[in-house]
Formats: C-alpha cells, sequence, structure tokens
C-alpha cells in the first residue's frame, strides 16, 4: 500500500556571493521533509522579484517571458512527480530534480528503499531495530557523499566495490556517540543490513536477481 506523501513546487532567489543587485532564481522541490534545490537559468535584479507571488513583477516582455517559463517549470516538476509515483513506491526530491533534468531512468535509488523498508516494517519490527536501519542508512549517504559525491545512488550501480568501499568507510568512521571507531561486530551488521535491503529489492523487482551476486559475493 502506497503512503502518502505532500509534495510541493516552490520558487525563491538566491544573493549569496553576489555584491551586485541580482539574484538567481531557483526551484525548491519538497516531500514530506525533504527538499532540493533546483537552479533555473535566470538571474534578475533583486526589486522585481514578488516573494510572496513567486513571480517576477511587471508587465514587460521580459518579465512575461521569465514568469511564462517559471509555469512551464512547475507544471514539468509535476509531471516528472506524477510519472515517479506510477513506478516508485516512494519517491523523493532528488528523484523528481534527476528526471526532469533527464538524468534518471526511472529507477530505484537507496535513500528510496531504505526509507520504504522503515515505512513499510515500522509495524513488523521494533522501534530499536527500525532506529538500527535507520542508522546505516545515514552512515550509507555519507558514504556516497564522501566518495562519489552524490545525494543518492541507484541499485542499478551496486556491486562488490561498493560493499569493499562502504565496509572500509565504516571501519575508519567515528561516530560522535562512539568513545572510538566502530566495532566490527557493529559494522558487519551494517553491511547485513544492506543486504538485506538489496535482497527485499529483488523481491520488489526493482533490482535484477542476477545483479545481487555482485553485492552479496
Amino acid at each position: 500500500m502506497r503512503t502518502r506523501s505532500t509534495f510541493s513546487i516552490s520558487f525563491w532567489i538566491s544573493t549569496s556571493r553576489r555584491k551586485d543587485d541580482t539574484a538567481k532564481i531557483y526551484a525548491r522541490i519538497t516531500i514530506d521533509s525533504q527538499r532540493v534545490n533546483l537552479s533555473l537559468k535566470y538571474t534578475i535584479p533583486i526589486d522585481v522579484w514578488d516573494s510572496k507571488a513567486s513571480r517576477v513583477t511587471g508587465r514587460s516582455n521580459e518579465a512575461q517571458q521569465i514568469n511564462n517559463y517559471l509555469k512551464e517549470v512547475e507544471s514539468e516538476l509535476f509531471q516528472s512527480y506524477r510519472e515517479l509515483r506510477s513506478t516508485a513506491p516512494h519517491v523523493t526530491p532528488q528523484m523528481v530534480k534527476s528526471k526532469y533534468l533527464g538524468e534518471d531512468e526511472g529507477q530505484m535509488t537507496l535513500t528510496a528503499l531504505f526509507e520504504y523498508h522503515n515505512n513499510h516494517s515500522a509495524h513488523l519490527l521494533s522501534k530499536a531495530t527500525i532506529s538500527h536501519y535507520k542508522t546505516t542508512q545515514k552512515y550509507l549517504l555519507k558514504y556516497i557523499k564522501k566518495q562519489y559525491k552524490s545525494n543518492d545512488y541507484k541499485l542499478s550501480l551496486l556491486n562488490h566495490t561498493f560493499i569493499v568501499g562502504f565496509e572500509t568507510f565504516l571501519r575508519k568512521l567515528h561516530p560522535a556517540h562512539y568513545h572510538g571507531k566502530l566495532s566490527n561486530n557493529g559494522t558487519m551488521k551494517h553491511i547485513q543490513r544492506l543486504r538485506k535491503m538489496t535482497t527485499m529489492a529483488v523481491h520488489n523487482e526493482w533490482l535484477e536477481k542476477k545483479s545481487i551476486s555482485k553485492v552479496q559475493n
């Protein structure tokens, strides 16, 4: 059963690192408590931006062109979200952004996989166990950010090298609530949870069966 999500799109301007009186326009994609920003192609004078309406003021041809463009972006982002919802059990803002930019193939990601598990297993597992899975997810995202300079990772890209790299990352990790590095047992528990996630992905046909051997061997 699908869980309900709150989806919204808003536009805003950023003046950071700019010395003149102009600002870049961004779109913000929000799903539940997660959000991601998308840089758009326009830079405008700060004083023509209406923050309440999230649009450019005035009736000039340029103002109309920018506002029409924002409407198109909003419509296309919403369509991307609808298409993802029809195929994926859980959609993240990053997935919507990637689809809009043409960077996705409608594939499941590690973040979406863990969140699907955590949402659908809450009534089966204890709060402590769910907390352990969330910790594994947190460490995975840190590893992906450090190793691959990305906020998420597609299941189709998983292989033995990824697992080995994650294990090495964990063995060097110094969690804030630890006095030192993770123990060997603690490290292997995180690896086991990741492998359970890949098995679940195969059962749900989000990952090909032949691909799991690349992860679990």
